[in-house]
């Protein structure tokens, strides 16, 4: 007798996992000399039913349906042989399911969750979730204040917790730090930066201790933290900020000191019956035991009413504006105490959401002697995954082989309900563990590992505060240490936390796609992938420290980008080999094809001049621009990039337009205005003579590359109009301002001092406002730059007050809002200004648009001069921007060194190469056109018409000839 049954594979069960009430089951158990099959099914309401199975060519098969309650079913096969023995077919001795075991004693059984449906919260399921120790994350300048206005000395913030005990062990000195709600929001834009979208807050009700699990007054926020007030404000700016709160639920127990229990003991007070007095030692029943924690009474009925009823505790603080609550210790709950929470959350709103402290798998957990019913659809939306950080941890650490934590990973997968299991708290440390750093023995690579693993596994990525920059600690009270927020903290940690909330932003099959098991036979491997109809991502995780290893991976996929480092590999067509670095988890981007590139190596050859329009002799359109794109032809140079043509602002800035839809009137000749125009507007006569101009370009064989500054005057029409689309706080102020970092050209950094955009609202309408820019710039050039790419990857944001050293780099649109863009409008050809200091995510960003950038000689000589063949493909060279020093200046004066710089860049193998026109003229920082971060004598140099002689244009036309960069339609 033989028999094969796999509850994983849909081809033995169906659907895979947890099932909804009410619907079909059905089942196929592969056998051969078996004459007869049943299935025994069991739950812990109806009992036990034995269903026959029908007989197949290859085995029996059987349908059934599953009651209209939630419930756990179990369930294995009772198979006779066609020598009429009896076998039976059960889960592995594990109970892990998946494959299971043939036996003649009873086995183990399998299990089915059955749930009523329930539909969480998008914000939660495909959120990135931040925990916060209240006391120890952040103090404002008044928590001295408050600490002496309640008797309290607050300790350094620098010393290491401890706890003063007694013989007895009881603590008798807390130690407290200063931490504050206020502290929270004035670090709103530090959580940003790592994409966190919900803050769950451990305890912030009045309490004795640090911890303040020992509440002693549900309806007030402890003094130290500050006051309902605080939270108020705290969840309203988080609110604007795309940040929800959670906060912790502690109500099984209370404080000692608590207002309820200090008068409960009268026997006619209306709290006595809240709490289990008896005849022990200290009178009365606490938590395990711990004298200063009094065991509630949860199903009191005036406890009932006073947590759950109208105006109780659970709605008093969802209208103050938390978005849910986290039930600590939800094991010691009763069942219907859980659902009457559920209800008075729910009350409040749909979107606010359960979750439970469960260590175990939550499905089929039994505490106190019941089977716990949490995830049947009517209790819990979401349970922290303990079990997932217990299986990453052993794999990580080689306690057990990849492929034990696939099966284990499986088993949660298989036994809890999908929208459960994609909305599970995926934790790493909490208060209640060491600390991730000291669990992986101090190996910042595994560490990474795992909050890659957290980012890229089904359920809600968690950070505990201070995980994010390898914060040290072992147990309590160590892991509960004061947040480093010193400029010595480990922030490449910090950035590799950053760039994994790139990658989940920009590619959802990582927050709501199908997840397959990938099965490896080397212990040090784990991988799986997730898929959806539009995208393919597989994991890698590589633990061995000292290897690399080489991953194949069978696939049709012809193109493969490990979004952690940027690269890329090439498939062919039936597998794809992806190196795996030691102590690494790789994402790998599967698709199809290779992007299509603009500028792929073997590309047409081209030279292009910058030159706005100011800057041409006469600084006009109509005849000035026309004698400019005759030098141009005469040169042989087939692009023309102008600076942008709106309205300029301060300082003369085309970077800081008034208004992105209007004209630049400056630009206009009055001399060629048709008298069919005569009485047109300003930017009807502006659109002619440019159509007219573009036409001419074009009869000569010149392109025009545009250009879009990515921001727009502060005091401008654009936020008057659209103030919705912008970062503004309710009196119509910047929140945050646009800027860089510290860097080659500022030491300091630069406040440009634009609003930047509120992206989060700009998604709900398409991002309509950029997508008018864009349709508006395609009509008038031939390809479009956009100015400061890596923004659209992540934005650099300056509080309002703040120097440019306290900015946070924030999430972009990403990827989203080219699809959006090349959807709309398909022909559109942009142009990446991806100067600066980039990243990972900006690399992943310009491959996967196809969109070319640039370097800039000035910035990346010695690169440019090492890139050769495809390593050119969808590069442009440029000897400097109107950013920088002339060419001749850069060189000090050199122009034997000048001309060799651009005869290089000429000879180079990138597609195409732009020049400054100064450059090409020679001439020295009195023609430069822009000083970054000085505001005056910019923008307003013009050539002056003698220099574009036709000895000028003879060199160059005879380097670009040399060098195949002619224009194909040019004068001879």
């Amino acid at each position: 007798m033989k028999a094969f049954f796999d509850s994983w594979d849909e081809k033995h069960k169906k659907p895979f996992g947890a099932v909804k009430t009410s619907s079909q089951v059905s089942l196929f158990i592969e056998t051969q000399g078996v004459q007869s099959c049943q299935i025994r099914i069991w739950d812990d309401v109806d009992g036990e039913s034995v269903l026959p199975m029908r007989k197949t060519d290859h085995g029996f098969y059987a349908d059934f349906r599953t009651y209209e309650t939630g419930r756990l079913l179990w369930y294995h096969f009772i198979l006779t042989g066609d020598d009429g023995s009896v076998c039976y077919y059960g889960n592995n001795p594990d109970k892990l399911g998946g494959e299971g075991r043939l036996s003649f004693e009873l086995p183990k059984d399998y299990q089915i969750t059955v749930y009523c449906d329930q539909k969480n919260p998008q914000w939660f399921s495909q959120g990135v979730l931040y925990q916060i120790f209240p006391d120890r994350f952040a103090k404002d300048a008044k928590a001295e204040d408050r600490a002496k206005s309640i008797g309290i000395k607050l300790v350094d913030w620098s010393v290491p917790p401890s706890y003063e005990k007694n013989k007895a062990g009881d603590v008798v000195r807390w130690d407290f730090y200063g931490g504050s709600l206020e502290g929270i929001r004035q670090n709103l834009l530090y959580l940003r930066s790592l994409g966190v979208t919900v803050i769950y807050l451990n305890p912030i009700f009045k309490a004795k201790s640090n911890h303040r699990y020992d509440t002693m007054d549900f309806m007030e926020i402890d003094p130290l933290l500050g006051t309902e007030q605080d939270f108020v404000r705290l969840c309203k700016e988080a609110g604007e900020n795309g940040i929800r709160i959670i906060l912790d639920g502690v109500f099984s127990h209370v404080g000692v000191d608590s207002i309820y229990f200090k008068n409960a003991r009268d026997e006619h007070s209306k709290y006595h019956d809240w709490f289990k007095f008896d005849n022990s030692e200290i009178g009365y029943r606490a938590w395990w035991g711990v004298k200063d924690l009094p065991e509630i009474n949860e199903m009191n009925p005036s406890y009932v009413e006073f947590i759950c009823g109208k105006d109780g505790v659970i709605e008093h603080w969802i209208k103050a504006g938390a978005s849910g609550f986290r039930l600590d210790v939800a094991d010691e709950l009763p069942d219907e105490f859980i659902r009457l929470i559920r209800k008075a959350v729910k009350r409040c709103g749909d979107d606010k959401v359960l979750i439970g402290e469960v260590w175990e798998d939550a499905s089929n957990k039994e505490s106190y002697g019941e089977k716990r019913r949490y995830l049947m659809g009517d209790e819990l939306d979401s349970v922290m995954n303990y079990p997932l950080r217990k299986y990453a941890l052993d794999f990580v650490m080689g306690r057990i082989p990849g492929s034990e934590f696939q099966k284990r990973f499986m088993s949660l997968n298989e036994n809890y309900p999908r929208e459960i299991f994609y909305s599970l708290f995926n934790l790493l440390g909490t208060h209640d563990t060491k600390r991730l750093i000291n669990e992986v023995e101090g190996s910042r690579e595994k560490v990474k590992m795992l909050f890659t693993l957290a980012f890229a596994l089904p359920g809600v990525p968690a950070i505990y505060y201070g995980d994010e920059l390898a914060m040290r600690g072992g147990t309590d009270p160590e892991n509960r240490a004061c947040m480093n927020w010193s400029p010595t903290a480990d922030y490449d940690m910090h950035y590799s936390v950053r760039m994994l909330k790139v990658i989940y932003n920009d590619h959802l099959v990582l927050k709501d796609s199908e997840y397959k098991a990938v099965f490896s036979d080397d212990p040090d491997i784990f991988a799986c992938e997730r898929r959806s109809n539009d995208e393919r991502i597989l994991l890698i995780a590589n633990r061995n420290e000292t290897q690399s290893k080489k991953f194949k991976f069978t696939t049709s996929c012809r193109y493969a980008l490990d979004l952690v480092k940027s690269r890329e590999y090439i498939g062919d067509g039936q597998s794809v080999t992806i190196d795996v670095p030691p102590a690494y988890t790789a994402l790998v981007l599967l698709k199809r094809l290779a992007p299509h590139l603009e500028l792929p190596f073997g590309s047409e050859r081209k030279a292009g001049v910058i030159a706005p329009i100011f800057s041409i002799p006469g600084g006009k359109l109509g005849k000035p621009a026309r004698d400019f794109i005759d030098w141009l032809s005469a040169c042989g140079i087939s692009l023309w990039q102008v600076l942008p043509i709106h309205p300029v602002g301060m300082g003369g800035s085309p970077y800081l337009s008034p208004d992105v839809f209007k004209c630049n009137a400056d630009f206009l000749n009055n001399e060629e205005i048709p008298r069919s125009l005569r009485k047109a507007s300003v930017e009807e006569i502006f659109f002619a003579q440019w159509a007219d101009l573009r036409e001419y370009a074009h009869s000569k064989g010149i392109s025009i590359i545009g250009d879009i500054p990515i921001y727009v005057d502060p005091k401008g029409a654009d936020v008057r109009r659209n103030p919705e689309c912008f970062q503004l706080d309710g009196e119509g102020r910047m929140r945050v301002r646009a800027g860089v970092p510290p860097d080659y050209f500022q030491q300091d950094g630069q406040d440009w001092g634009n609003p930047l955009y509120d992206w989060n609202r700009m998604v709900d309408d398409g991002y309509d406002w950029w997508m008018r820019r864009i349709e508006m710039c395609s009509k008038l050039f031939d390809y479009v730059r956009l100015d400061h790419f890596r923004s659209f990857s992540e934005y650099y944001a300056i509080p309002e007050g703040k120097s440019p050293k306290e900015g946070k780099w924030l999430t972009g649109p990403g990827l989203d809002f080219f699809r959006r863009a090349k959807a709309r409008f398909p022909g559109v050809k942009f142009i990446a200004e991806d100067l600066g200091c980039l990243d990972d995510a900006v690399f992943n960003l310009l491959k996967l648009t196809g969109i070319p950038g640039m370097n800039v000689w000035q910035f990346s000589a010695d690169e440019m001069e090492r890139m050769k063949g495809d390593r050119c493909a969808n590069r442009i060279f440029y000897s400097g921007t109107h950013d920088n020093s002339t060419l001749l200046s850069w060189c000090g004066g050199d122009r034997a060194r000048c001309e060799d710089i651009i005869k290089r860049l000429c000879a180079s193998d990138a597609p195409w190469v732009v020049f400054q026109l100064q450059d090409l003229l020679f001439l020295d920082d009195s023609a430069r056109i822009n000083v970054p971060g000085t505001m005056d004598g910019n923008w307003k140099w013009r050539c002056e018409p003698g220099r574009l002689t036709q000895a000028a244009s003879a060199w160059v036309r005879e380097m670009l000839g040399k060098h195949g960069r002619l224009a194909r339609n040019c004068n001879r």
